[in-house]
């Protein structure tokens, strides 16, 4: 429906109102009342609502791309102030609670960056091959509801490192908090993807025997040095299989259980991807992808209190310190 008609007049539409909201401010919503308007037919009936639901899947995955993408500026304004605040004597950064901060929002983002690739690149696979359609459902899902999540976690843990100052207008930490949370109400929030992963998990589509196809996959590729990281992804793979059956085993159960498996499977597929992305990088001389997916599995399945791997942690936060212009003020 175009604002505006061949011959220069405004479409026949009124606004009602503008919504005042959370966050996204920045982009006005209204309500419309639409009094007459011409539109052109996109498609006809019953195609519309064919390609009305190929679109969400499009915005889904761009919701999950912007999602990572916040994640990565949540993480860089939590290393600024890390870096440049100072307290007793020395940057923050230098403190043990600020680099455990720091680790795991880098953790987290780059799993939620792998999430939100896997989807893009199925949809463009998807285009060419038909049979990746399901696993392009699935996988958007999965990304599509994990990166939303982290997205306000990372916002959070920005604006509580940062502290009071974060809590004002004068910083960015505030919007960006703001601005994450509709993330994970645009395009069907989290109940409605887990609605989507039963569909999918239906014998119509066979989405669960896709998704241990993916991470089989993945598994039967990992060169021996990753044997600790197969262990990871068998065990974890084991318990997904016992979810799925539970899930699945009466209508009831489907219902009660269907967003904690949407949980548990978005969180495999990242430490799954996050393994394979390991895999391709053994032997470049860069420690730091198997670090990511090391540290990311001990924050799925905690390690005994106190024997966590403190050798990954280092390898992350050199990571994140190898901006020259960070190391100096540091």
């Amino acid at each position: 429906m175009p604002s505006h008609l061949e011959e220069g007049q405004v479409n026949h539409y009124r606004v009602r109102r503008l919504k005042d909201k959370l966050g996204t401010r920045g982009l006005p919503t209204g309500e419309i009342d639409l009094l007459g308007a011409h539109a052109a037919e996109v498609a006809p009936p019953p195609e519309g609502f064919r390609l009305m639901m190929e679109a969400l899947t499009y915005s889904r995955v761009h919701n999950a791309v912007g999602a990572a993408g916040a994640q990565r500026r949540a993480l860089d304004e939590a290393l600024a102030w890390a870096v440049r605040r100072r307290a007793f004597g020395q940057a923050i950064v230098t403190y043990p609670m600020v680099q455990a901060t720091l680790t795991e929002q880098q953790v987290r983002w780059r799993a939620g960056t792998l999430l939100a690739f896997e989807a893009a690149l199925t949809l463009d696979e998807a285009l060419q091959v038909p049979e990746q359609r399901t696993w392009l459902r699935l996988s958007t899902a999965l990304a599509k509801y994990l990166t939303a999540e982290e997205a306000v976690g990372s916002a959070r843990s920005t604006l509580e490192l940062i502290g009071g100052n974060g809590y004002t207008s004068d910083y960015p930490a505030a919007r960006l908090l703001r601005d994450a949370q509709v993330l994970t109400v645009w395009e069907g929030p989290a109940n409605v993807q887990a609605l989507e992963l039963l569909r999918l998990l239906a014998p119509r589509y066979g989405g669960f025997q896709v998704y241990t196809a993916r991470l089989e996959g993945i598994l039967a590729a990992l060169p021996e040095p990753l044997d600790d990281l197969r262990l990871a992804l068998t065990d974890r793979l084991t318990g997904d299989r016992q979810a799925f059956k539970v899930t699945t085993a009466s209508p009831d159960q489907s219902q009660r259980y269907a967003r904690q498996l949407l949980h548990r499977l978005a969180q495999s597929l990242a430490l799954a991807l996050l393994v394979e992305d390991a895999a391709r990088s053994e032997g470049s001389g860069d420690p730091t992808p198997a670090a990511a997916a090391r540290a990311y599995h001990e924050l799925l399945t905690p390690p005994t209190f106190g024997e966590e791997n403190r050798g990954v942690r280092q390898l992350l936060l050199d990571d994140l310190m190898r901006d020259d212009r960070l190391r100096e003020e540091a």
